[in-house]
């Protein structure tokens, strides 16, 4: 019993020392100028909603786009 607490003492020290991060699925549709899907949309793996909307925007090009994490819209992306 001392080693199981002493094990989740030091899981717990070294998860906030290196603040471990869960990878999340986006899906990044881009649109055309009627609004809709133009392409297959593209997932990208981020740590969370602003890395994913950063990225999206590379990936935006000259197009308005939209981001989603499973049935969660995240942000829409006007034309930049």
């Amino acid at each position: 019993e001392r080693l199981s607490i002493c094990r989740s003492l030091l899981v717990c020290f070294c998860s906030r020392l290196y603040r471990v991060q869960t990878m999340l699925d986006y899906q990044v549709y881009l649109l055309d100028e009627q609004g809709c899907v133009s392409q297959v949309p593209q997932v990208i793996s981020c740590v969370g909603d602003d890395e994913a909307t950063r990225r999206a925007r590379q990936l935006q090009g000259h197009q308005a786009a939209e981001v989603w994490q499973e049935a969660r819209l995240v942000i829409k992306l006007g034309p930049p």
